[in-house]
């Protein structure tokens, strides 16, 4: 994450990186607002508006175009980089991380 411009003490980046290893570790998709933010805001010791707002803020972070990163997030998750210059949404990013570790980890 950090190569992407997230650093690792952030609460943003401990946010997207609880979301992905939560949603990694379940078998079925978990639903953010039910689910997924819950879990993590009580492993993070916050609240789930609290954990859905730093991602929110974790993805304006990498896509903030002064973000050296951008060519880095385009090679990664192609997907994910509008010509319109869109941002993802969380669950697209948190999707995008999970799908990327399960491809890397089943080689």
């Amino acid at each position: 994450m950090e190569d992407l411009g997230l650093r690792r003490g952030q609460k943003r980046c401990r946010c997207l990186v609880w979301a992905v290893y939560c949603q990694l570790e379940s078998e079925e998709p978990l639903s953010l607002t039910k689910e997924l933010y819950p879990m993590v805001a009580k492993e993070l010791r916050c609240n789930p508006e609290n954990v859905e707002r730093n991602i929110r803020s974790a993805i304006h972070k990498v896509w903030d175009v002064r973000n050296r990163s951008l060519d880095l997030v385009y090679e990664r998750f192609p997907r994910l980089v509008r010509e319109n210059g869109d941002l993802p949404t969380n669950g697209e990013l948190i999707e995008a991380f999970v799908v990327r570790m399960r491809r890397k980890h089943a080689r």
